[in-house]
């Protein structure tokens, strides 16, 4: 994320609990969440017979300062949806809330790219 410059932990903070502030890293530019208790970070959660799907909703905010109107560094708006299943297997996905608008530089209709990189380093037991 090329402004990572621009924010602190707590702006990412997910369900408004500390111990779900992810790290920010300037150099290589990156927002990481690592050992995440997720039924305490989730947004939402939902037990299925084979498997549970927690939500992650990340809502990095902030005020346009000075009537720039350029979103860009001032929301990052995403839900992550991590699912596990019975034989220890984890997949996620990464979806942005809403797009770039128009921003008062002229450059209309503008794509950002950003990657995201899940790591699974838990490891879960269903009792029956």
């Amino acid at each position: 994320m090329d402004d990572v410059d621009e924010w602190i932990a707590e702006e990412w903070r997910l369900e408004n609990n500390p111990a779900c502030d992810p790290t920010l890293t300037n150099s290589s530019e990156m927002v990481n969440y690592e050992n995440l208790t997720l039924p305490d970070c989730s947004f939402t959660s939902t037990q299925y017979p084979d498997y549970i799907k927690y939500i992650l909703k990340i809502n990095a905010t902030k005020p346009n300062p000075g009537g720039t109107q350029q979103l860009r560094a001032y929301n990052h708006l995403y839900y992550v949806s991590c699912e596990y299943d019975n034989q220890n297997r984890s997949m996620a996905s990464f979806v942005p809330i809403v797009n770039r608008n128009d921003n008062d530089t002229g450059m209309e209709n503008e794509i950002a790219i950003y990657f995201a990189t899940f790591k699974s380093t838990t490891t879960f037991t269903y009792e029956h």
